[in-house]
């Protein structure tokens, strides 16, 4: 999807890259992202999956809208599980690796997402 078409998103890219590039300790011009939008109409779920199929180093979402009881995260590495409650306005951060799920939504309405991939910007497409 372009930006020109959600000039919004700039925003919330330019941010994400920022914090990506503190957290990897790489220049924000060396880093790639690739985004989507994420909806979640009510009572459906999102399957347990990953994002390491190809040259990410890191992958995260951008909550948008979220009704209340309208789908957790739920990541699991090994033996360790850990479940976040999603807020408007905030970003999580997670490994390409990490399986993760989102529960259900039951909240009558639609939620809306910003999934995203950093890769190397210098990466064949």
């Amino acid at each position: 999807m372009a930006l020109d078409a959600l000039p919004e998103m700039r925003v919330i890219l330019v941010a994400a890259q920022r914090v990506v590039a503190r957290m990897l300790e790489r220049a924000e011009e060396s880093l790639h992202v690739g985004w989507w939008l994420n909806v979640m109409r009510p009572e459906e779920i999102t399957y347990a999956h990953t994002h390491d199929a190809a040259d990410e180093l890191l992958s995260g979402v951008y909550y948008v809208d979220v009704p209340s009881n309208s789908g957790r995260l739920i990541m699991q590495r090994d033996k360790r599980r850990e479940e976040v409650e999603p807020r408007a306005g905030t970003f999580v951060f997670l490994a390409p690796d990490v399986l993760h799920e989102v529960t259900r939504n039951d909240s009558g309405r639609v939620r809306v997402s910003v999934g995203l991939n950093f890769g190397p910007a210098d990466a064949p497409a």
